[in-house]
């Protein structure tokens, strides 16, 4: 042992606290990689990018007891200090070794203070408990005596890096950076505990994880990702005779339940866009847009809600930031599909492509949005609300959708970094990124308004929102009482209703049907209640009469419409513009396909105005305060990739 360490002549050993503050001193550039020995390749890859990021790097052995919940386990760690060190002396450029005893970490022998958040006790955490308080104990402590610039960890262990992580960088200046998991020629990931596996056991293990790696590819193709790796866990456990803890498709930022929706049946892309324009209409009515129909081109664009003052006898007066004209559509020069993998472009060659997507590159100051202001007030909103139901209690109408603005001014934005940051946040199935001109819509829709293929139209109204739950257990709590709530229920059937008698003045004699009725489908943020109406289109209806007819869309009105939207221009403070219209496409042969503008960032670069805009639907068994909370929780998504000290005026 004595005769290794001083040999060791590159690497200092350092096995006191006394000594590692005094050699650490002179230091502020140091990368810091955490082990409890039986170092492999996995660990050597850690302290390589330690070597090649910091100045100096320094590796820790510790067996850290506190975060064994079982005490066999602790005993039977494979600990062979003398193979740990002839491996380390390899190791070039690697300055200092730290082997601390227990009193050297430990002044006492209490246990830890630090506790995890009950949203943390999933995965792992679930059945190991008191294991991620130790690591997270031994971790505060390491870098609070080390104080490196980085620690290096493997995302091998997931939820450990996860933790420490989040835990690290809140309290201290460190920056904790995940490595790439090293695997053996088996595919299996490398681990100190694989010393404790005869060869026979070895090859089972290896198996496993061949499976496990194969659920990942498998998984890309399943459109209802929890169900799938439900059937798998029951498969896996069957072939293996094995016992699966937990088999789960969580959120990488916050450990939710993933989002498992993918898209619908009724999808026809996964992406499609329109880039460069051969000619533009921009239009205060349709009439412009019928007329650029009948040339038979792929159209790109949008429709603003406020295309109601032509279809019905209504204004709007409210207050306009924006200055969006009520429909733009542009025929693309080049033409994007992607479906299963497969990329099919049509317009122009490979060199204007590359030049179309250069334009595209817009790149403004960034400005920093210290606030972000409400057109009205809590107080306002609720008063308006208690108005709202009034009307309700009148026979005046059944339901309502009531929203409000958050708008920053004065904003030098940009949109491409904002888009990528809120579809990482937030991604769903009609989400659009558009700029016609200075106008921008950076949207995150989980709704789809109007669809037609071939004879077939369909909508899909969204009526229902529930916040998701941090734990298995609690997010299926959370479908069950969305799923079972009356008052969602019943501002979901009002839609479906409303739905299927614009459906009707479209649609052959006893087509309409309701394909699906209260169907909960869960996003990153939120479970929704969506059901599908669908109908055989009139022969006789061109493609545009059918969107007026069902225009605006009767989620983001209410019933009776027409009344409902004479009381949203005199309750709500914004005019809606392109918020609550749709953006989508129409087809040479006049297919189309539209969202609904929700969950959307709209700005105008000229006027340097930032706008976005949510609400409810509004009925007699609404409670103002839970409308409000449901609203913010809405744009959650949003505050969070605008703002990170969220202040609301």
């Amino acid at each position: 042992m004595f005769y290794l360490l001083n040999n060791l002549i590159q690497m200092k050993i350092l096995l006191n606290n006394q000594s590692l503050r005094k050699t650490l001193r002179p230091f502020n550039d140091i990368g810091f990689v955490p082990t409890m020995g039986g170092i492999h390749e996995g660990h050597i890859s850690l302290i390589k990018r330690s070597i090649k990021s910091n100045k100096k790097t320094i590796v820790s052995i510790f067996i850290n007891p506190k975060q064994f919940n079982n005490k066999k386990d602790f005993k039977s760690y494979p600990s062979n200090i003398k193979k740990d060190l002839q491996i380390l002396k390899k190791i070039k450029k690697l300055d200092f070794l730290y082997m601390p005893k227990f009193n050297d970490i430990y002044e006492n022998k209490k246990k830890s203070l630090i506790k995890i958040d009950n949203k943390n006790k999933v995965l792992c955490a679930k059945f190991r408990r008191g294991h991620f308080e130790g690591v997270l104990d031994v971790m505060d402590k390491l870098t609070k005596l080390i104080k490196p610039k980085k620690i290096f960890m493997g995302k091998k262990d997931f939820q450990q890096l996860f933790l420490v992580k989040n835990f690290i960088e809140k309290k201290y200046t460190t920056k904790v950076i995940g490595c790439k998991t090293i695997r053996n020629k088996n595919k299996l990931a490398l681990s100190s505990r694989n010393f404790l596996l005869n060869q026979k056991e070895l090859k089972e293990v290896e198996k496993i994880s061949k499976q496990f790696l194969n659920l990942k590819i498998k998984i890309k193709n399943s459109r209802n990702i929890n169900k799938f790796l439900q059937s798998s866990k029951i498969n896996l456990e069957q072939i293996f005779k094995i016992k699966i803890e937990y088999l789960e498709n969580r959120n990488l930022k916050n450990l939710t339940i993933s989002n498992n929706y993918k898209g619908s049946i009724h999808d026809e892309y996964d992406l499609i866009a329109g880039f460069g324009a051969k000619s533009i209409v921009s239009s205060n009515n349709f009439c412009e847009l019928e007329d650029i129909c009948k040339k038979r081109v792929w159209l790109f664009g949008f429709l603003s809600y406020d295309l109601k003052n032509e279809l019905e006898t209504l204004n709007s007066q409210n207050e306009d930031g924006l200055g969006f004209p009520e429909l733009s559509f542009f025929e693309p020069k080049i033409r994007v599909e992607v479906k299963n993998q497969k990329v099919k472009i049509e317009g122009l060659d490979c060199y204007d492509f590359k030049k179309m997507l250069q334009q595209l590159q817009v790149s403004f100051k960034c400005g920093e949005l210290s606030e972000i202001r409400s057109r009205i007030s809590k107080k306002q909103y609720i008063q308006t609300v208690q108005d709202l139901k009034k009307h309700i209690q009148l026979g005046d109408i059944f339901e309502v959708n009531f929203c409000q603005e958050f708008y920053a001014q004065n904003i030098d934005a940009d949109p491409i970094t904002i888009y990528s940051s809120l579809i990482k946040k937030s991604p769903v199935p009609y989400a659009s990124f558009l700029k016609i001109g200075e106008h921008y819509c950076l949207g995150t829709s989980p709704e789809r308004f109007l669809k037609k293929s071939g004879n077939k139209i369909i909508s899909q109204p969204i009526k229902g929102t529930i916040k998701r739950g941090f734990s298995k257990e609690e997010d299926q709590h959370q479908i069950h009482v969305l799923r079972g709530s009356l008052k969602e229920r019943s501002e979901n059937v009002m839609i479906v209703d409303l739905v299927r008698n614009d459906l009707s003045k479209v649609a052959n004699k006893g087509s309409v049907k309701v394909e699906e009725l209260f169907g909960i489908y869960s996003f990153p943020q939120v479970h929704q209640m969506i059901s599908t109406i669908s109908c055989e289109a009139d022969p006789e209806r061109e493609s545009i009469d059918i969107i007026k007819q069902c225009f605006p869309m009767g989620s983001m009105t209410g019933a009776p419409k027409v009344k409902a939207m004479e009381l949203i221009e005199k309750y709500e403070s914004t005019r809606r513009g392109l918020y609550s219209g749709a953006i989508g496409y129409i087809k040479p042969n006049g297919d189309f396909d539209f969202n609904v503008v929700i969950r959307s960032i709209l700005y105008n670069e000229v006027n340097r105005y930032l706008s976005f805009m949510v609400g409810g639907a509004i009925t007699n068994g609404s409670l103002a305060e839970e409308e409000y909370n449901e609203s913010l929780l809405k744009a959650e998504a949003i505050f969070d990739v605008l703002i990170l000290n969220k202040e609301v005026e």
